[in-house]
């Protein structure tokens, strides 16, 4: 009986690619800073590396997702990556 209640979250999260996570990402771009902030909550770090200006999201539930926008001068995102769990790091960018 418990195998029944669980196949359905396997199928669910063996369906999620690469490319679904992507799209999320992508959706980012362009946005402002305090848009992020509103639908990821207050980002964990933040750096300056070679002139660019980094904001970090960390998670660690569920094996994690660490995701980081680099900024333009207006904060508006110019570039967005995220790295851990496939799964948990498509639900945490979902309406981007």
């Amino acid at each position: 009986m418990k195998l029944l209640a669980i196949l359905p979250c396997l199928l669910l999260t063996a369906c999620i690619s690469p490319k679904m996570v992507d799209s999320h990402l992508e959706a980012a771009k362009g946005q402002p800073l305090d848009s992020l902030i509103k639908q990821w909550g207050y980002p964990d770090g933040e750096q300056m590396v070679a002139g660019k200006r980094l904001v970090t999201w960390k998670d660690t539930m569920d094996g994690g997702c660490q995701r980081t926008v680099e900024l333009d001068q207006q904060n508006r995102v110019e570039h967005v990556s995220a790295r851990g769990e496939l799964e948990r790091c498509y639900y945490l960018t979902k309406g981007m």
